[in-house]
């Protein structure tokens, strides 16, 4: 079952990867073997200095509070790949 997963995912990315240029945000999804695998592409014009960051199952997460008090605090329930543009 993971090996399928690891596949499909492996697939969707190539598959947003390789999406001509358009106007808009492009979006693939994978819903068998009681796994969901999205992805989207960023289809814009210029070029961003983006990066990925990588959040595991089960990671400690916070709201990020400048003062750190009073942030809301959480543990992951999914795994998720996220592209941040600086």
């Amino acid at each position: 079952m993971k090996l399928a997963t690891a596949t499909t995912a492996i697939a969707a990315t190539a598959a947003v990867a390789l999406l001509p240029s358009a106007s808009g945000c492009s979006r693939v999804l994978e819903n068998k073997y009681d796994t969901v695998v999205a992805g989207r592409s960023m289809d814009w014009s210029h070029q961003f200095y983006d990066y990925l960051l990588i959040h595991p199952k089960g990671q400690e997460m916070d709201g990020g509070s400048p003062t750190g008090s009073n942030s809301i605090q959480w543990k992951s329930t999914y795994g998720s790949v996220v592209s941040s543009i600086v």
